[in-house]
């Protein structure tokens, strides 16, 4: 009995370890070549561009990431000359996680060490947003 347990308490010590291993290193400027659907106006999507409250959105926006603490990062969102902050935070698996800014949520998953698919959302009284695309990171 003793013998099984010491097995057990060192297979979860090793797993702890294999995942602190698998985090990836999230600083950087990660690129966005951006197609949104948007409905309204503001932040990233002013309104004195467009004559429909509906349109798609093409644009470009950085990830900013200035630093990183285990899984849990933060940095700025930038298009021009708007930006907000970010924070974010990747999931046990190492692939996956979830972003945050001033506008809305992101969910990401890692394609490779400097590739990420993302879906985002934003609901506000005057603006709605929904985009799923890639970043790279420079």
């Amino acid at each position: 009995m003793k013998k099984a347990l010491t097995t057990i308490i060192c297979s979860i010590i090793v797993n702890a370890v294999s995942a602190d291993e698998k985090i990836p290193n999230f600083v950087g400027d990660w690129v966005v070549k951006s197609e949104a659907a948007v409905y309204g106006a503001g932040g990233f999507h002013p309104a004195d561009v467009y004559n429909s409250p509906f349109r798609v959105h093409n644009f470009e926006i950085h990830f900013l990431v200035d630093e990183q603490q285990g899984r849990s990062f933060h940095g700025r969102l930038v298009s021009g000359k708007t930006s907000q902050n970010l924070v974010g935070s990747i999931a046990q698996d190492g692939k996956s996680g979830v972003m945050a800014s001033e506008g809305g949520v992101f969910q990401f998953m890692m394609k490779s060490k400097n590739s990420l698919v993302y879906c985002f959302a934003q609901t506000q009284p005057n603006l709605l947003v929904a985009a799923c695309n890639s970043a790279e990171r420079k």
